[in-house]
């Protein structure tokens, strides 16, 4: 039985090795042998033992010339591990398969997911507070303060700073909205009463804004036991106080700010 395989393989390789003759490399000849002895974790072991005459590649001219039969094991071993050497990629076309398949730490961060809701509810706010001429708005030209916000948030570095980003906008526009509602009513107040703008320290809405500031740096002093968002959240309730006050008791409170 031994016999019959032995000349089954060799037929065989010698078919295959015609091929390989004709044109084809010698990957892919040794890989057409190789595939004839299943099993077989030598494949030096299953030409030695079936007597099949092995081809080598030459060093020299990169031909496949047969070996002789009667030649040492030491060269024909020599022929089989120069076909299982791992070709490099320039051997192979240049580039492996998998170039064009991006690693892990080559992909990009993950696309932000906007809340455009909220986005376009904090746009058409500050689009009112530019109509409004509200002194609040950091005297930017109308169009920029929402343009440097988006700006901000389109170039968030990742979902959880966008959305921290966002909630902050939100928070500090509230504060913006409050200080024009109340200078509205402070500016009301005065044009009723016209003789409470000598009772003012200095310029009345300096006086105003400054009474308004007084408050927040109370609150920024306690940033190392309070966050940023509890002291937005408390003046916004302290504005809230001052609107209230405005409009129930005009000029005593007016009085009070200028104290």
């Amino acid at each position: 039985m031994g016999g019959e395989f032995g000349y089954g393989l060799a037929t065989d390789t010698d078919t295959r090795l015609e091929e390989a003759s004709t044109g084809r490399s010698a990957l892919e000849a040794y890989l057409s042998i190789s595939s004839l002895c299943d099993g077989s974790r030598h494949l030096s072991q299953a030409f030695f033992a079936s007597g099949v005459e092995i081809y080598m590649m030459h060093p020299s001219g990169g031909e496949i010339t047969p070996s002789n039969s009667g030649s040492s094991r030491t060269e024909d071993s020599f022929g089989i591990q120069v076909l299982m050497e791992p070709f490099s990629e320039t051997e192979m076309g240049g580039t492996s398969g998998r170039s064009s398949i991006p690693r892990v730490d080559e992909a990009g961060p993950p696309p932000l997911v906007h809340d455009f809701s909220l986005e376009s509810s904090m746009r058409n706010r500050i689009v009112r507070l530019e109509q409004g001429e509200s002194p609040y708005l950091l005297d930017k030209a109308k169009g920029a303060y929402w343009a440097d916000i988006k700006l901000e948030l389109d170039h968030a570095p990742s979902q959880r700073e966008y959305n921290r980003l966002l909630e902050f906008e939100n928070r500090d526009l509230h504060i913006r909205e409050k200080k024009t509602e109340s200078f509205r009513l402070f500016q009301a107040v005065l044009e009723r009463n016209p003789t409470l703008a000598d009772q003012a320290p200095y310029n009345p809405q300096e006086a105003f804004n400054d009474f308004l500031d007084q408050h927040r740096d109370r609150l920024d002093h306690r940033e190392l036991e309070v966050d940023v968002g509890e002291r937005d959240k408390a003046e916004i309730a302290f504005l809230n106080i001052v609107i209230k006050g405005l409009k129930e008791n005009g000029a005593s409170y007016v009085r009070r700010i200028f104290q």
